[in-house]
C-alpha cells in the first residue's frame, strides 16, 4: 500500500492575500522546498488538497499558478512532487465544474462546510493508501470544524501563520513567526526540525 501524507490547505489568509488571490511565487517555492524534505524524512507522497469558500474561477486561478510552480520547481530540483489533488470551492449559479479534481463545497456560509469535505476525502483517500500523516494549514474559524477532525486523527497535526484567527490557534499544533505562506513555511520547518530531533534521540 502506497504511503501519503495529506495538506488539507485553506486559500485565503493563508495560501494567498486575502481578495487578490496573490501567490507569491518566491513564498511558494520555499514552501515547495519544506514539502520536498517532508516528503523525503517520511518516505510518502505529498497528497495537496485546497478547500476554501471562493468561487471556482479564483480555485482555479490560484490551482492552476500552484501546478505551474510546482512542474517548474520539479524541473529545477530534480524532484518529483503531484500536483494539487483535489479542491473544493463553492459554484455560482448556473456555473459547471470543468475540472473534476474540483469538487463542490457546501452552502456558502455553513461553518463545517470544510469539515463536510476535508471528513469524505481523507476516508477516501485512507482505503487507497496508508496516510502516514495528515496536516490543516489555515486561518479562519470557517476551518475549525475541519481543523478539529484533523487534530483528533492518530498523526494529525494542525499549522497556522501568526495572522490567524485566535481560535485557530488555540487548537493549532505549530504557529508560524510570519504572515500567510511566510508563517506557514516557518511552522512547517519548526515542525520538521523537531521530528529529526525526537528521531535522533533514538
Amino acid at each position: 500500500m502506497k504511503r501519503k501524507t495529506i495538506f488539507f490547505m485553506d486559500l485565503e489568509g493563508t495560501l494567498v492575500e486575502d481578495g487578490t488571490f496573490h501567490l507569491d511565487e518566491k513564498d511558494f517555492i520555499e514552501f515547495l522546498i519544506q514539502l520536498s524534505k517532508i516528503e523525503e524524512m517520511t518516505n510518502s507522497k505529498i497528497s495537496l488538497n485546497l478547500v476554501s469558500p471562493v468561487n471556482m474561477q479564483d480555485m482555479i486561478q490560484v490551482k492552476d499558478r500552484m501546478n505551474f510552480n510546482i512542474e517548474k520547481f520539479n524541473k529545477q530540483h530534480h524532484k518529483n512532487l503531484q500536483e494539487v489533488e483535489s479542491a473544493a470551492c463553492y459554484v455560482e449559479n448556473g456555473e459547471s465544474y470543468k475540472d473534476a479534481r474540483i469538487v463542490p463545497l457546501s452552502s456558502k456560509g455553513e461553518r463545517a462546510s470544510k469539515y463536510l469535505f476535508v471528513k469524505p476525502w481523507y476516508e477516501l483517500l485512507k482505503e487507497k493508501y496508508n496516510i502516514i500523516n495528515c496536516f490543516y494549514i489555515g486561518d479562519g474559524v470557517n476551518d475549525y470544524d475541519a481543523m478539529q477532525f484533523v487534530k483528533d486523527l492518530p498523526n494529525g497535526k494542525v499549522i497556522c501563520p501568526e495572522n490567524a484567527n485566535e481560535k485557530v490557534k488555540s487548537v493549532a499544533d505549530y504557529v508560524g513567526k510570519g504572515q500567510r505562506l511566510k508563517g506557514v513555511i516557518q511552522a512547517m520547518e519548526q515542525m520538521r526540525r523537531q521530528k529529526e530531533q525526537e528521531e535522533r534521540s533514538f
